[in-house]
């Protein structure tokens, strides 16, 4: 089994990368804070891809700040 594929299996729904990456991350970021400016994606948590080179990003909901 690939890396990418199981970094999939893991940490994804249903073992599917997409959810994991940029763009999936950038539009619930915008659905879930629809008034915040600038908000990104989350925070990039490791990367995937042949080359490693496509960012996984944790997503607004499942990170927390604790202070």
């Amino acid at each position: 089994m690939s890396r990418t594929a199981e970094v999939s299996r893991r940490m994804s729904p249903g073992g599917k990368m997409r959810p994991a990456m940029l763009d999936a991350r950038l539009t619930e970021a915008a659905r879930l804070h629809p008034t915040a400016e600038s908000i990104g994606p989350g925070p990039t948590i490791g990367y995937a891809g042949d080359a490693g080179a496509k960012a996984v990003i944790q997503g607004w909901r499942e990170c927390s700040t604790y202070v």
